[in-house]
């Protein structure tokens, strides 16, 4: 994926708010994208994109977790 303007800027409101550059910048190319979620193991990314949650376009969470929620919704019982 080629960055465009519109990304940074986007990574520049996701700084504005509290993100640190880089991980903004990884933010905002996954919305470009339309990722359903960003995986980290980086707990400041994941407790800002918890924090930030409604005001993100793709979900950001931990890969362990996001691993067993995947499970669990395919073995339910």
């Amino acid at each position: 994926m080629e960055l465009t303007g519109p990304t940074f800027d986007r990574a520049r409101e996701l700084v504005a708010r509290g993100m640190r550059a880089a991980d903004a910048v990884h933010s905002a190319a996954a919305e470009a994208l339309r990722a359903d979620v960003l995986l980290t193991c980086d707990d400041q990314l994941w407790r800002v994109g918890q924090r930030l949650a409604g005001e993100l376009n793709v979900r950001i969470a931990n890969p362990v977790e996001w691993l067993k929620e995947q499970l669990d919704a395919t073995n339910p019982g």
